[in-house]
């Protein structure tokens, strides 16, 4: 099994990725990560699914809308009708999603994604109560591996704990903090020196729950962060690879757009990785994405040291910076490589 591409849709504010692999006899295993907000359904979506037959796997990280809208829209519509499935990866006890305000969770919408499941995909294997502890050998064809990062048994459960249990009027939970400034004036070796601000599980379940993961082939390793606590990640990466601390990957899908609240000293100390990838097209109302800091930390960090570290940006920076501000300075550009594509081939 092989990577040949991944297709980094541009998902305006959220996630929503196509991992294109090819077996030995050359048939394509097509995963697919996430589904953007809404409004990605039509905008992408559409497109970048219309040439496969076939999806093999769909990993929902969490519930953010962000994440699961355009899944949603397109599961429900007669688009979909033209592709296969064979499974689906999801933590959500009644598939809770959400509404069209943003930053809010709508049981509403969360029981029209299970009814969609069941009564229009009922073909599709659900996954479900996804850990650290699960083993996702038996459902994955040979010579792959995947393994979950995130979330714990702690996150998943309080997930679980502030779940509502029956349809409400108005229930909303807020799960987005405000982004406070750019701190474009802060240099970034002062950046990279900042204490680690990951937010509690408790504050923050969602986010928490998000599921993370690895995936290894043959000519891939890469780690697929959704918008995982950066701790619960490092944790893991010390039970899965005892012997391979710094663990090193191809490619990395920074979690959580890119948010300073997402990345650590602590988690950079466990990987060796010169490519990222950074999806946001700059944020949506007061929530802006990527933080310099986030980028500071990565490239000043001492294990990224012997060559550049290459950002791959799914937006123009000019178009992220209409809704960021100006994000870096004229030296700090020199101080690491990027590009602007979605699709990337290895």
């Amino acid at each position: 099994m092989k990577v040949k591409q991944l297709n980094i849709l541009k998902a305006h504010h959220g996630d929503c990725c196509i991992i294109e692999l090819n077996n030995t006899n050359g048939e394509p295993y097509i995963i697919l990560i996430d589904g953007g907000p809404r409004e990605n359904f039509r905008t992408s979506l559409v497109h970048d699914l219309d040439k496969y037959k076939k999806i093999d796997l769909i990993i929902l990280t969490h519930i953010d809308h962000d994440h699961i809208g355009g899944l949603l829209e397109y599961l429900g519509s007669s688009i979909a009708d033209k592709h296969e499935f064979d499974k689906i990866i999801i933590n959500a006890p009644n598939l809770l999603t959400v509404n069209n305000e943003g930053t809010q969770i709508s049981m509403n919408e969360g029981l029209k994604f299970e009814k969609v499941l069941k009564e229009k995909r009922p073909e599709i294997k659900v996954i479900g109560n996804v850990t650290t502890e699960t083993i996702l050998d038996k459902f994955l064809p040979e010579g792959i591996n995947i393994k979950i990062l995130s979330p714990n048994n702690i996150a998943l459960k309080e997930l679980y704990l502030n779940w509502p249990k029956k349809e409400e009027s108005n229930t909303q939970i807020s799960i987005e903090e405000i982004i406070k400034a750019r701190e474009f004036d802060v240099s970034f070796h002062e950046l990279a020196s900042k204490k680690d601000k990951e937010k509690s599980i408790k504050t923050d379940f969602v986010n928490a729950s998000s599921i993370a993961f690895s995936i290894r082939v043959n000519n891939f390793h890469g780690l697929f962060m959704g918008d995982a606590h950066s701790s619960i990640i490092t944790e893991s990466l010390t039970k899965f690879y005892p012997d391979d601390v710094p663990v090193v990957f191809d490619y990395i899908k920074l979690s959580h757009h890119g948010s300073k609240y997402n990345i650590s000293n602590a988690f950079l100390d466990q990987i060796i990785c010169f490519n990222y990838i950074i999806s946001t097209n700059g944020g949506a109302g007061r929530s802006k994405h990527p933080d310099r800091e986030t980028i500071a930390k990565v490239i000043c960090h001492k294990n990224m040291k012997e060559e550049k570290v290459k950002f791959y940006f799914n937006y123009p920076i000019k178009t992220i910076e209409e809704k960021t501000g100006k994000l870096f300075k004229d030296d700090e550009i020199k101080l690491f490589e990027y590009s602007e594509q979605n699709q990337i081939i290895i």
